[in-house]
């Protein structure tokens, strides 16, 4: 067997490449993503202009704006002088003050008063209307989008099948909105 001899040059190139550190090496790149989400805002949902009407011998309708958990986020109805066939009505701006759409849903509950059994109240949720005793929730659900209104109607009418048996009872009811937002 012949050695081959590696000349004495080519060690020496191996080894001022090897101490200089030099070799094959990979490029490398890089790109960056800098991110921030924020959760849109949902109400809350206000009253804004509204009016009242009716028709009716004595019949008294009134509609005022308060507050309960938010300046103007309850609207008072007042029917009074109710004669059976009459009919109370209101209307005003349900306003969403939040960025997002408002899937806007009803419940009614009657708080207490044997009238409650007779009344009905209708407004779009509840078209044609719905006994205020049942704690019905709306069969209709409505949207507002961010930052806007939509007007709303409702009624509260004494059927004229009311019988003399309800002369001087009163009812106590509240509707609630309730707005939702996402999946």
């Amino acid at each position: 067997m012949t050695r081959t001899r590696v000349p004495a040059v080519a060690i020496a190139v191996l080894a001022i490449v090897a101490a200089s550190g030099t070799g094959y090496a990979a490029f490398t790149a890089s790109a960056y993503i800098g991110g921030e989400a924020a959760a849109g805002t949902l109400g809350p949902l206000t009253w804004g202009s509204y009016a009242a009407y009716g028709y009716g011998n004595d019949l008294t309708c009134s509609a005022s704006t308060g507050a309960t958990v938010l300046p103007l986020d309850t609207l008072d109805l007042v029917a009074s002088n109710l004669v059976p066939g009459e009919l109370c009505g209101y209307a005003a701006d349900v306003d969403n003050h939040g960025s997002l759409p408002a899937l806007v849903t009803e419940r009614i509950t009657s708080a207490s008063g044997g009238l409650c059994s007779q009344l009905v109240f209708s407004d779009l949720g509840f078209t044609p209307g719905a006994p205020i005793s049942l704690g019905a929730t709306g069969s209709n659900s409505w949207s507002i989008s961010g930052d806007s209104s939509v007007p709303w109607g409702g009624s509260i009418y004494l059927p004229s099948s009311a019988s003399g048996a309800y002369v001087g009872l009163s009812c106590d009811f509240t509707v609630t909105l309730t707005g939702t937002a996402g999946t």
